[in-house]
């Protein structure tokens, strides 16, 4: 069966008289479990436990792994914004403005959740975010 869903990557590092480094990641293919998927924006609080991260069709027919996450913090610079494998739960990674997260989320994880801090004085209430879901 064809890889019905694909990740490209591209991080690259350039300074002053060294010489460009990067790590791509073209075309890695997956199978995705069934053809549900969860694509949104969200306002992240910022402090506290955090918000569970909205799951849509996912949570009317849960998947046996929520799988692949992509999370865009399209906040301020002042804001990060960390996933938690829950709310109240273990930060699994964090993203400053403008930057992303993407990972397999661990089997274990059913609700995931976000939260955000700010350095802003005073701080911002909230963070603006993208996500999408594609289950395993």
């Amino acid at each position: 069966m064809a890889n019905n869903g694909t990740i490209n990557v591209l991080l690259q590092f350039t300074k002053n008289n060294i010489a460009t480094k990067s790590l791509a990641i073209a075309a890695a293919g997956f199978q995705t479990a069934g053809k549900d998927y969860q694509l949104a924006t969200m306002q992240v609080p910022v402090g506290g436990a955090g918000l569970a991260i909205p799951l849509g069709p996912l949570l009317t027919s849960p998947p046996t792994v929520l799988g692949e996450i992509l999370i865009k913090n399209n906040g301020p610079a002042t804001d990060v914004i960390e996933l938690l494998s829950a709310v109240s739960g273990t930060v699994l990674g964090r993203c400053s403005s403008g930057r992303c997260i993407l990972m397999e989320l661990p089997a274990g994880v059913t609700v995931p959740a976000m939260v955000a801090v700010s350095t802003a004085s005073p701080p911002n209430s909230e963070v603006d975010a993208e996500y999408f879901i594609l289950p395993v």
